[in-house]
């Protein structure tokens, strides 16, 4: 059987669970599985127990030696100006931890003598709050996970860092923390990547008030080590200890460097690493996931489904459909069509009809014809009457017409209202005669002033050409995005470190924008979360970020607080 170790990580917003096998060198190792899991593990100092109990279901159920992040442990060196044990552990145990309220009722506490050097005694003092563990008991019974020891996470890196006085800047994906080393550790201090001008002031603050600093190491990305280099040249000289990226590996090089190291630290005894036990869990205590963490857990698969089923486009091309149907569709509905015989009688009955009526229309117009009016009238009659030389045109003109079922009723009624229909042909006979003396005359003044006619005949003739114009909707201009009032949130569900930070400082024009890692999960992809769709918005994202975004109806997931307008999941 392979003698794997394991590490589990678990900081503020990520948590990594690693396994690594021992390397040919003594001491050293290399990762041979590794897993990021995004998550909100801890608030206000303290951790989440249903979060802390859904991560240990996802791990396996082994061993463990935990890495916590500084905030959470007391470490300070402490001067003391004596020499025997006896009286180095009165002056720990009736003032220094008095002063400090830490007592071993309520604290697990580590402590190592550095050096002694003039009568003075070097102590590193650690402990670590009982109560805030038990989370961690409670989930470890539950799910059969075992942990080995409890470690912060700047004393794991020891193994990097020279003995003389140091300073350590290890990121983790977008947090940066920050410790003074002199053998042990002392003052740390965290900051995020955006407020990464918080880490300048405190090392420049720690270089003051230690003057015999020599070296910053860090462990993070090209972008912070730029950024430092660029601001704390003049300072101290700054030494990166994370290799290159290798293109073919998904983890990056600086948390590969940090999890390797960590193992390297705990398993060498010359290092005075503090390794808390975890304890045993209150009797009785179990952690049960609320009702409200089941259904954030539930809402981005339920949300997505209901965003891929909405069959929008279909739904507005039955409603086009519909519309079209209502205009061509006569009011009254026709009965049972006629048979086939009736039919034909009703056509040879119109046509009969329409010849004399043209006959009729022709010479009541002979005498206003012109050339510019020949064509208006034609068309005019052929709005009403079509020619017998047109059965199918015929046909549909007529078949709003022809809505009772018997032959004798349709030419009975026709006849009745011949007189109606005949006034009605020499009204419109009349109104294009008179429209058509008007155009002519235009044209005529048009012809006088303009020496081309054809630009101004044509849009003269589509107005007498459509009596009943449809208005075409004119396109509205696109709404502005104030972009000012906004507040976004990026959250990265990939394997990516800092790719949220990447991309929330591409979007400058906002006023608030802040990087974190996602509480869902997603498939792959990019999305935009907002409470109601606005394509411009997404548009002017796409253009700022180079990125395509869908779409998503905006839950409690990732934003619980509501405290952004829109929501940015980097899925790939």
């Amino acid at each position: 059987m392979l003698n794997t170790k394991k590490l589990l990580y678990i900081l503020p917003d990520v948590a990594y669970s690693a396994e690594l096998l021992p390397s040919k060198k003594p001491s050293t190792f290399t990762i041979s599985s590794f897993r990021q899991i995004n998550g909100e593990y801890m608030d206000d100092n303290e951790f989440i127990p249903e979060n802390i109990l859904k991560l240990f279901n996802k791990i396996d159920p082994e061993e463990y030696q935990l890495i916590l992040p500084d905030f959470l442990f007391t470490n300070t060196i402490v001067n003391v100006k004596e020499k025997s044990d006896s009286k180095i552990k009165e002056y720990l145990t009736k003032k220094l931890l008095p002063e400090l309220e830490i007592s071993a009722e309520t604290h697990q506490i580590d402590t190592t003598v550095l050096n002694e050097h003039s009568g003075n005694t070097r102590v590193q003092l650690s402990a670590l709050e009982k109560s805030l563990l038990e989370p961690i008991q409670v989930s470890a019974e539950q799910t059969k996970v075992k942990i080995k020891s409890i470690s912060p996470l700047s004393w794991s890196i020891k193994s990097l860092v020279s003995l003389e006085p140091s300073i350590s800047v290890v990121q983790i994906d977008s947090m940066l923390y920050v410790a003074l080393h002199y053998i042990g550790v002392d003052q740390s201090s965290q900051a995020t990547v955006e407020k990464v001008e918080n880490i300048y002031e405190t090392i420049k603050t720690l270089k003051g008030a230690e003057p015999s600093i020599q070296t910053i190491y860090l462990i993070s990305n090209d972008l912070v080590e730029e950024q430092l280099k660029e601001h704390l040249s003049d300072t101290l000289p700054i030494q990166q200890l994370a290799g290159k990226q290798d293109d073919d590996s998904k983890m990056p090089s600086y948390v590969k460097k940090i999890i390797e190291s960590g193992m390297r630290t705990l398993s060498i005894s010359d290092y005075p690493a503090p390794q808390f036990a975890v304890g045993k869990a209150p009797a009785g205590a179990k952690i049960e996931a609320s009702v409200a963490t089941i259904k954030k857990e539930e809402m981005p698969a339920d949300k997505t489904k209901e965003t891929s089923d909405l069959p929008k486009p279909q739904k507005a091309a039955s409603e086009e459909k519909v519309e079209k149907e209502t205009e061509e569709t006569p009011t009254e509905v026709p009965e049972v069509a006629p048979p086939a015989a009736a039919t034909t009688k009703i056509e040879e009955t119109d046509k009969v009809k329409d010849d004399k009526e043209d006959d009729e229309i022709e010479a009541l117009l002979e005498g206003l014809k012109n050339n510019d009016d020949e064509e208006k009238e034609e068309k005019a009659v052929a709005i009403e009457d079509k020619k017998p030389n047109q059965p199918t045109d015929d046909k549909k003109m007529n078949q709003p017409e022809s809505t009772p079922t018997k032959t004798k009723d349709v030419i009975k009624n026709k006849n009745k209202n011949k007189g109606i229909l005949k006034m009605v042909f020499v009204t419109l006979a009349v109104f294009f005669a008179t429209v058509g003396i008007g155009i002519g005359i235009g044209l005529g003044v048009l012809q006088l002033t303009q020496p081309s006619s054809d630009e101004t005949i044509s849009p003269v003739a589509e107005v007498s050409e459509s009596p009943s114009p449809s208005p075409s909707p004119s396109p509205s201009p696109e709404p502005e995005v104030e972009t000012a009032e906004l507040a976004v949130l990026v959250v990265n569900a990939t394997t990516k470190a800092g790719y949220a930070g990447e991309i929330s400082d591409l979007l400058t024009d906002f006023k608030t924008v802040k990087a974190g890692n996602a509480k869902g999960d997603y498939d792959p992809g990019s999305y935009v979360l907002m409470s109601a769709e606005n394509e411009a918005l997404i548009t002017l994202l796409e253009k700022a970020t180079d990125l395509e975004y869908t779409f998503q109806e905006k839950g409690s997931v990732e934003d619980s607080q509501d405290k952004y307008d829109l929501v940015i999941v980097l899925a790939e």
